[in-house]
Order: C-alpha cells, then sequence, then structure tokens
C-alpha cells in the first residue's frame, strides 16, 4: 500500500515540477523544415506571425489567425520536448531519396529542441498533430 500512494506522490510531483518548467519556460517559435534534391519548404511561426519559404525562392509572411497559437501551444505541451531527438519514426524513405527529410524544431525562451530527422508527410507519432496542424497552416499562406 506504502509503494501506491508513494508511486502516485511522485507523479503528481513530477507533473507538477513538468508544467512548472514550461510556464518557466514560454514557447516563442516553431520551425518546420522538409528538404530533398530540388524540394525545400521551411514554417516558421510565432504568436503573431507565420512564415512559409518554399524551393522557388519564394517568401511568404502573414499574420497569423486568433487562437492558433494557443492551439499549438496545447500540442507542443503534450511533446517531450526532452525526447524529441530520440523519437522513433516510422519510415526512412528519405534514405532512399524517395521521400523529402523533415524535422521540427520547438524553440523556447531558454532552450531549443529538435527531432529526430523523419521523411516529410510521415512524423514519429508524437509529433503527429503538430505537423499536420503545421502543413495545414502553410498550406493556407499564399
Amino acid at each position: 500500500m506504502k509503494r501506491i500512494l508513494i508511486g502516485a506522490l511522485l507523479c503528481i510531483v513530477s507533473f507538477g515540477c513538468a508544467q512548472q518548467k514550461q510556464a518557466t519556460n514560454p514557447l516563442q517559435e516553431i520551425i518546420y523544415n522538409a528538404r530533398s534534391r530540388g524540394f525545400y519548404f521551411q514554417v516558421n511561426i510565432r504568436e503573431i506571425k507565420i512564415s512559409v519559404a518554399r524551393e522557388n525562392g519564394q517568401l511568404v509572411v502573414e499574420e497569423l489567425p486568433a487562437g492558433v497559437w494557443k492551439e499549438l501551444k496545447g500540442l507542443v505541451e503534450g511533446i517531450d520536448l526532452e525526447g524529441m531527438g530520440q523519437m522513433k519514426v516510422p519510415s526512412q524513405e528519405s534514405s532512399t531519396d524517395r521521400a523529402a527529410i523533415a524535422d521540427v524544431e520547438v524553440v523556447t525562451e531558454h532552450n531549443r529542441f529538435q527531432s529526430a530527422s523523419f521523411d516529410h508527410g510521415k512524423p514519429p507519432k508524437a509529433l503527429e498533430a503538430l505537423v499536420n496542424k503545421i502543413v495545414q497552416l502553410a498550406e493556407t499562406v499564399e
């Protein structure tokens, strides 16, 4: 019984510490890169703007729609930022040029967290919702 109680207490304390760490290290920017020979796609998102760069050299910067930053922050909070670099990738088609190489970088006030490289369009499960939202937003920028 004591073990269960101690285990539950440790979970509560560690969850509280993680919440406090995120509160003292606020999100500043999210960067998504995908590249291969002849293909380049970069999305930078900050609290008030989104910029999208493509292989043709075109850079488009727009205002971020209301409420989107809060949604992105919620998605980031559900990710183990410290473990992003060691996430298991679902496929490795980029190693044979069948897919562009992609990665996500999360920039906070005090740290930069970079994911392991993965195939564009096939992110690790833990990053899937965030990557899908980023790509969806980028498609609306013209």
